[in-house]
């Protein structure tokens, strides 16, 4: 996947590239071979030799007051320490959208990029004091989390290696004026197909680039700004088949982009994603699927637009919700906050939980045949009663049941799959 650090399964509306490890690969740093997530056999001197899975994390010993006197994030304890890289690839300028805005007339119309910036996570030898961990590329995963420029983010200041700084802002709906519609919007959902579609542009950018550097192709030559790095060993990674991933709006994204099928996706992984976000939806998904939903979220928005996206999915399609949840639990700020907020804000189980059950559950996903499509551990199975009652009961061969929610005797945190009419079939 793609994220920011400190943690690669912080929330994030952005989508991420997730580069699975290879069987007998070895890391983009010197004198390094890959992490074995899935329990993959390891060539060393000729014999196959099976190791351990390692531990998710351990967590250290907090402050029950939480950030208010304490800000320890886990300490991971995946086999690798993570190294980074920023990178500035220059793109075809591309303009998303013909709005302008109401008090900047006088500024591009639409959302113009030419560069796409991104950072690549990537495992390599433990160190006594690694400078970065990250869920996944602590495990030996690849990671790519790229900086959109679409006018998401709060508030994003970019820092170029020469000291010069560019601020990017949230865009706001009502700021903004759309001169070739006969309406104006009434609410942000032009803004947002804009945004996934500059968002599409910039994941395939990245793909690209990535692929490139994978073969050997001299990475100063695709940089904006060259980079001092030995780059070398990165005609080691396997490149051609990377997994889309992403939360909310970058959920939707990998969606979309794995519709245009244009690269050989291995899986898609998609945390809530915002499906609302890719309607009308027109198009298929050819690509095997995982989603890991929070409960506020499979309760509402996802359970009301699944049906249209379920009956375009031509692979294995699967569904999961952890209760006592909502949007923002998969975000690793809430390790740091304490439970008494966290409790207000809707996340009724531990921050840790959650963490633990999108990482296991990725993991095992990609453990499938094809390095997709694997059994996911679960707690139960959900179905909605005739009556409409809550319900929780043991999986029934040829039983058909449909999305709910936990029962209210659930104290959060379970791993529910989510099997309805369209899903049943993929199964």
């Amino acid at each position: 996947m793609f994220h920011r650090p400190p943690s690669a399964a912080a929330a994030s509306s952005s989508p991420n590239l997730l580069l699975p490890p290879q069987k007998g690969a070895t890391s983009p740093e010197s004198h390094l071979r890959s992490a074995s997530l899935v329990n993959l056999p390891a060539e060393e001197n000729g014999q196959a030799e099976i190791e351990k899975p390692p531990k998710l994390q351990e967590f250290s010993k907090q402050s029950p007051f939480g950030a208010l006197l304490s800000r320890t994030l886990p300490n991971y304890t995946g086999p690798y320490s993570v190294g980074v890289r920023d990178l500035e690839v220059p793109i075809p300028r591309q303009s998303f959208g013909t709005f302008r805005h109401k008090r900047m007339p006088h500024v591009d119309a639409g959302i113009v990029v030419d560069t796409v910036l991104f950072t690549v996570f990537y495992p390599c030898e433990p160190q006594e004091k690694p400078k970065y961990v990250a869920w996944f590329p602590n495990r030996g995963f690849i990671v790519a989390a790229i900086e959109h420029r679409d006018g998401t983010s709060p508030s994003s200041t970019i820092v170029a290696a020469d000291g010069a700084t560019t601020t990017l802002d949230w865009i706001q709906w009502s700021d903004l004026d759309w001169p070739e519609l006969s309406e104006q919007p009434k609410d942000d959902s032009v803004l947002r197909r804009e945004q996934i579609k500059c968002r599409v542009a910039e994941i395939e950018a990245v793909i690209e680039t990535m692929q490139q550097i994978s073969k050997g192709e001299a990475p100063n030559e695709l940089l904006k700004k060259p980079d001092a790095s030995v780059w070398s060993a990165w005609r080691l990674v396997d490149a051609s088949r990377p997994v889309l991933a992403g939360h909310s709006l970058g959920g939707s994204a990998a969606l979309a982009v794995s519709a245009k099928d244009s690269y050989d996706y291995r899986a898609v992984v998609a945390f809530d994603p915002a499906l609302q976000r890719l309607l009308p939806w027109e198009s298929s998904l050819p690509r095997p699927i995982l989603v890991v939903n929070s409960e506020e979220v499979m309760e509402h928005e996802f359970k009301e637009s699944f049906e249209i996206f379920a009956k375009t999915a031509t692979s294995d399609l699967q569904v999961y919700t952890i209760s006592g949840t909502t949007h923002p639990s998969f975000s690793d700020v809430f390790l740091i906050l304490p439970d008494a907020i966290n409790k207000l804000t809707g996340l009724h189980c531990a921050a840790d939980v959650v963490l633990e059950r999108v990482v296991r559950a990725t993991e095992e996903y990609l453990s499938g045949e094809g390095g997709a499509g694997g059994y996911v551990s679960y707690d139960d199975v959900l179905r909605e009663e005739e009556d409409g009652a809550d319900s929780i009961e043991p999986p029934a061969k040829g039983k058909r049941r449909h999305f709910w929610r936990h029962s209210s005797g659930d104290q959060g945190g379970k791993m529910y799959k989510s099997v309805g009419k369209s899903a049943e079939s993929l199964a």
